[in-house]
């Protein structure tokens, strides 16, 4: 008796959806969250994303409470997108966790989704929703939920399958909506984590190379550097400042600290030979590199056993383990000259960063062996030697090991973190040393300041100064003084802070009152004149942030314009 035709798809998205509630059993289940280690990060972003949305700022810049009250350019550096949709949730449901909560869960739904949508072409519809369970619970994206909680990295994961699709549309069909969906996926991933996008660089140029070459289309080469670049001048937004703003903080804390030390956090090394402490989180990650590189393995010998000698299937199931061979080689000490040589690569912190494309290729490699070979023009498909279903038992057993390492991450971490934890002083005012200003003397010890500093506002000579209202990107401070004094307050400077008299707005030969780091402490202070006075200090724009919004919104109406030409030359149905 023949199946409904419909039940392929059925059983396809029954596999999907198991795997997503397998996954986030705990979160669906409990009702606190697991204290992950960068959940504090997560909320302090949220909270700091909500409260400058709140105030008016489509895109803030500032996050206010970090850095113990002191605020920090946190979205000048950190990609904003994730938390954008998480703040959005937040403010519906009144609660950032339970809008962290919401993200987390449809990331991952939507990473499965994605997965499918990308091994669909390559493989069977039964092979493509194998695939896609295993992305979403290969044991390096449980350890990114329950133990670190990288939370933008965890939703890079949606982007990273449709990238390697319309990397794969663009060389086979040339397409300017396959180039347009690729630029948007470049730009979505920059926009959601930038060090996945830079880690994506290293598979996509390879594997868009293999494709021009597998189909002799080396003139594809430029359109896929055309919607690269075109997915980089959409972020320009966040690129722009991003990287002409970094000589004012202290980034290389991100490289130079004990923790984001490149050379020790290669797998399988132990770093006490190095003079470093034993990391906590290694032998999951261990297990993880271990374990996904066995089953790419060997769902690379079933592809090979399945598929006929020179079949597109067995072709695409070596092109990807030989990639997932690349990055578990990138994850280990002998790629340390690679380490050294490629620019930027030592901000990626950890070599085992690499397992979350290492969780992307394993499993396509096991979707694309569980396809079925298709006919060439000329002649029928070879039957595949051992029947799907075999293969992919096989494959699953080999893959349980793993998962259930994975699994058992869920009871690392205390599920303690709700509303009332999330709003803690200590959480909402945790410094971040890398936004942190070159200005400040000690910025290293910023972590050891009182939550609250004693003083937010004062005068550098004698008179009166007290805060008249605080907001995430304005403060109004009143002052009286007998003569032309220095008013500082307790934020930290950055490009983009100004202050005016409160009413000199669009006065005619009113300035902006002179502006700068307090030495040492790097707090701003403004010159003012004599008098009783309220001055406002604002943190709004500067050139590069104009700049990369003019790229953006300049490259999104190209696009728009595009869209609408490609749209108007299509052939009408008759």
């Amino acid at each position: 008796m023949r199946a409904p035709a419909g039940w392929p798809r059925l059983v396809s998205w029954g596999v999907l959806l198991a795997a997503s509630a397998l996954f986030c059993w705990p979160l669906l289940t409990r009702a606190n969250m697991p204290w992950g280690m960068d959940m504090s990060f997560a909320a302090q972003m949220t909270e700091g994303m909500l409260r400058g949305v709140g105030d008016g700022h489509l895109y803030p810049r500032w996050v206010d409470p970090m850095s113990r009250g002191l605020g920090a350019p946190a979205f000048v550096f950190y990609p904003p997108l994730t938390y954008w949709v998480t703040a959005t949730f937040g403010g519906l449901t009144g609660d950032i966790v339970l809008g962290i909560r919401i993200v987390a869960i449809g990331g991952i739904v939507l990473s499965g989704l994605a997965f499918f949508l990308c091994a669909r072409p390559l493989t069977s519809e039964y092979g493509a929703a194998i695939g896609a369970a295993l992305y979403i619970l290969l044991p390096y994206h449980l350890i990114d939920m329950y133990d670190r909680f990288a939370f933008a990295e965890l939703c890079a994961f949606v982007w990273t399958p449709l990238l390697l699709l319309f990397v794969r549309r663009v060389v086979e069909r040339a397409s300017v909506a396959d180039a347009i969906g690729m630029a948007l996926c470049y730009a979505g991933l920059a926009l959601t984590h930038l060090v996945t996008a830079y880690m994506m660089l290293l598979i996509v140029v390879p594997y868009g190379l293999w494709l021009t070459w597998r189909n002799g289309r080396w003139e594809r080469i430029g359109w896929l550097a055309a919607a690269g670049a075109t997915g980089l001048l959409l972020a320009a937004i966040y690129l722009v400042p991003m990287l002409l703003e970094r000589e004012h903080v202290n980034l290389q804390y991100i490289t130079e600290s004990y923790f984001g030390n490149w050379r020790r956090n290669f797998a399988f090394r132990d770093e006490t030979e190095f003079g470093f402490r034993p990391d906590a989180i290694k032998p999951a990650i261990n297990s993880a590199v271990a374990w996904q590189a066995v089953l790419a393995a060997a769902a690379c010998a079933v592809a090979v056993f399945r598929c006929p000698a020179g079949s597109r299937e067995r072709s695409d199931g070596l092109v990807f383990g030989a990639l997932s061979a690349w990055v578990v080689f990138l994850q280990l000490p002998i790629s340390t000259p690679v380490w050294t040589w490629l620019p930027e690569l030592g901000t990626v912190q950890f070599p085992w960063r690499f397992g979350a494309l290492q969780g992307l290729l394993a499993p396509l490699v096991v979707a694309v062996a569980l396809s079925e070979p298709k006919p060439a023009a000329a002649k029928p498909a070879a039957p595949a030697r051992l029947d799907w279903r075999v293969a992919a038992a096989a494959l699953v057993l080999v893959s349980a090991p793993g998962i259930y390492q994975g699994l058992t991450l869920w009871e690392l971490r205390k599920y303690v973190f709700n509303r009332d934890v999330a709003y803690d002083l200590g959480v909402q005012s945790k410094a971040l040393l890398e936004y942190t200003p070159k200005g400040a003397t000690h910025w290293r010890e910023t972590h050891r300041l009182p939550f609250t500093p004693p003083l937010r506002t004062g005068l550098e000579s004698k008179g009166d100064a007290r805060v008249i209202s605080w907001s995430s990107h304005e403060r109004r401070v009143a002052y009286r003084s007998a003569r032309p004094n220095r008013l500082w307050l307790a934020t930290f400077h950055h490009p983009g802070w100004r202050a005016h008299l409160e009413g000199s707005e669009g006065v005619e030969g009113a300035d902006e009152l002179p502006l700068g780091p307090v030495p040492g402490s790097a707090f701003l202070i403004a010159e003012v004149p004599a008098g009783e006075h309220v001055v406002v200090f604002e943190f709004g724009s500067t050139t590069p942030r104009r700049i990369g919004a003019a790229v953006s919104g300049l490259t999104l109406l190209g696009l728009l314009a595009l869209a609408g030409l490609h749209l108007r030359r299509r052939p009408r149905p008759v």
